[in-house]
């Protein structure tokens, strides 16, 4: 009578274990999907993003550079305006130059605005190595915008770009990126 009563625990508890564990990795496997899932929705919404940003009008420094503004975002309490773009180009080994005072918004009034960083650091120049035929995603940090100001008319700045291992291949030239509302937050 023992023997059959052990068996059944023993069969019980091995049931228990093998649910347990069972949970354990459906668990898993749900927080890996939610990772996943986060991960899709960021990629969504960049493209919502993107697809939007053919309301401002850019024009590109080199026919082989595109641009495209993304986002124009308002601080209030900091009184800057970040404008978020994507640069991609079709030529290999290439870099590009810019600093402060080849760039400079305007807001509908003519009044202008000076840079407070750019391309994604607290820098006010930048000396990049931009690959072939890869979206990079950058940023221009404009400083002393009130809130009140609710469109930027124009931004304009000039790059130059060249082959990273030197040559005759320079080029220097303006971009504009005009009629950017601004999201103040």
């Amino acid at each position: 009578m023992r023997k059959p009563f052990l068996y059944l625990a023993l069969a019980l508890s091995s049931c228990a274990l093998i649910n347990a564990q069972s949970v354990e990795e459906l668990r898993s496997e749900i927080e890996a999907l939610k990772q996943e899932n986060q991960i899709l929705q960021n990629k969504a919404d960049f493209c919502d993003l993107y697809s939007k940003s053919d309301e401002i009008t850019v024009k590109s420094f080199h026919k082989d550079y595109e641009m495209k503004v993304i986002e124009v975002k308002g601080n209030k309490n900091d009184q800057t305006v970040e404008v978020i773009f994507t640069m991609k180009h079709q030529l290999p080994n290439q870099k590009v130059d810019s600093g402060t005072p080849l760039i400079q918004a305007y807001d509908e009034m003519g009044k202008s605005y000076p840079v407070k960083s750019l391309f994604n650091s607290r820098f006010k120049y930048v000396n990049l190595d931009v690959p072939y035929n890869q979206l990079l995603q950058n940023s221009i940090v404009f400083r002393n915008v009130l809130p009140n100001i609710d469109r930027l008319s124009k931004i304009v700045g000039t790059i130059t770009t060249s082959n990273l291992d030197g040559g005759d291949n320079k080029h220097k030239a303006n971009f504009e990126f005009l009629n950017l509302v601004i999201d103040w937050e």
